[in-house]
């Protein structure tokens, strides 16, 4: 009886089998609904995995581009301070306002470095990433200050009965320049679609920079 049972279940496919009490049993297979459960939970998770891969490339890409532009902008500052000569300066002594930003070097291609790869496809890729930069100075006289020895760093300093009168702050003749220029270098370029800039400052001493212009 059972061999029959088992030739018969042969005749009826693979989809037939005899449990433990020798009775057939049929072999159960996934569902239409749990096959599409299953697609959809892949879909959802390999979109979730390409989108973090392209927000991690994009970020990447961010950072790089800050950190070029942060180095070419030192680069820039100290060419800018060890050769004054080379920069337009009378733009900010002869300015109408000289507290204004002037500009003393138009907007230029930045260098690629010496160290470049030996390699045609890198040098290429290489050339192009630097292409997309420009770099620029501003410079202007900062706010006059008052020429007293106010703050001289004396305990009393900041003493209520020592400060100031505040006509003698308004007169011009108690005010100076200062002894420096407000330097600003600018680096501009585009990633993405978008404009992006990094801004440095620092300082130049104004003799320097007067006696850069005279020759």
């Amino acid at each position: 009886m059972t061999v029959s049972r088992f030739h018969s279940g042969l005749e009826r496919g693979n989809n037939s089998r005899l449990d433990t009490h020798g009775r057939l049993a049929t072999c159960g297979g996934f569902t239409l609904i749990e096959i599409l459960t299953a697609l959809v939970v892949m879909g959802v998770a390999t979109t979730i995995f390409i989108n973090l891969y392209s927000a991690s490339v994009t970020l990447a890409e961010t950072n790089r581009g800050q950190r070029l532009a942060t180095s070419l902008a030192e680069e820039y500052m100290a060419h800018i301070l060890n050769d004054p000569k080379r920069f337009n300066w009378s733009a900010v002594f002869e300015a109408e306002s000289p507290t204004e930003l002037a500009r003393v070097a138009d907007p230029s291609s930045v260098e690629i470095p010496v160290t470049i790869p030996t390699f045609r496809r890198s040098l290429r890729r290489e050339e192009n990433l630097y292409a997309e930069y420009t770099q620029e100075a501003w410079a202007r006289l900062p706010a006059p200050v008052r020429s007293t020895d106010a703050n001289d760093g004396s305990e009393n300093s900041a003493d209520p009965e020592n400060l100031p009168d505040p006509e003698s702050m308004a007169d011009p003749e108690s005010m100076a320049d200062p002894d420096y220029l407000e330097l600003v270098v600018v680096i501009r370029w585009q990633r993405g679609g978008r404009d992006h800039f990094f801004s440095l400052t620092s300082t130049i001493p104004r003799d320097r920079a007067k006696d850069a212009q005279s020759t």
